[in-house]
């Protein structure tokens, strides 16, 4: 349950980004408590009419079914007008920490082919540091699981198989693949992160979105937002 502030500022965040559906055919949804506030919000004002809609997991793809929107497979989609979605963490510079959902390869490959890339967090989201207070998700193949797990401890890296209250074992994803939450080294470079766990046979994916935003809207508890550039695009 969110409180009231969060609400708010969330609220005015998904308000903001509503715009950018005007001018989109072939719209991108996130995952999320946040991308559901924003698909709520867009129905009421029916922005959605009339859009081809491409989704990054089941579950947001249930939603809007039962709401009687029809859902594009991306198996046929290679290019998105705009995409929209939230995240778990987000810094100055435009990047952010994604997949607490548990959907990070799909949102990444949708986030690439989109023509606009916007996100909508709360102002809790904004941190000085990516992956200090919040884990780094990354997926990896089931075959991998021991190694990648043995290989990033001895790497000093502090790892969680995720799991659920649903199932016994793993969280698997969408895509098959399992869901790994991390933190790394202290002090260790974000970038340097990334390129390190990117390239370890296995690694399916991580949750870093370092160049995928081209814009995040960030509310806050009186209902204004800020607007934060990726800082390559400013």
């Amino acid at each position: 349950m969110m409180d009231k502030e969060v609400v708010i500022a969330r609220t005015a965040a998904a308000k903001e980004a509503l715009a950018f559906l005007d001018d989109a055919h072939v719209v991108g949804l996130g995952t999320g408590s946040t991308t559901s506030l924003f698909i709520e919000i867009a129905e009421r004002e029916g922005k959605l009419k009339g859009k081809e809609l491409v989704v990054s997991s089941i579950d947001t793809g249930l939603k809007l079914r039962r709401k009687g929107y029809s859902v594009m497979d991306t198996v046929f989609v290679d290019e998105l007008d705009v995409y929209i979605d939230s995240a778990d963490e987000v810094d100055r510079e435009g990047k952010m920490v994604k997949g607490g959902g548990g959907a990070l390869l799909q949102e990444k490959i949708l986030s690439h082919i989109s023509r606009k890339s916007v996100f909508i967090v709360d102002w809790k989201k904004l941190v000085p540091r990516l992956g200090v207070t919040h884990p780094i998700p990354i997926e990896i193949t089931p075959k991998a699981l021991s190694w990648i797990v043995r290989h990033l401890e001895s790497s000093g890296y502090r790892i969680t198989i995720r799991v659920s209250g649903g199932k016994k074992g793993p969280v698997v994803s969408d895509s098959g693949g399992i869901l790994l939450d991390l933190y790394p080294p202290e002090g260790k470079d974000i970038e340097e992160v990334n390129e390190e766990l990117i390239h370890i046979p296995g690694v399916v994916e991580t949750g870093l979105f370092l160049k995928e935003a081209d814009l995040i809207i960030v509310g806050y508890p009186e209902g204004k937002t800020e607007r934060i550039a990726r800082k390559s695009n400013q």
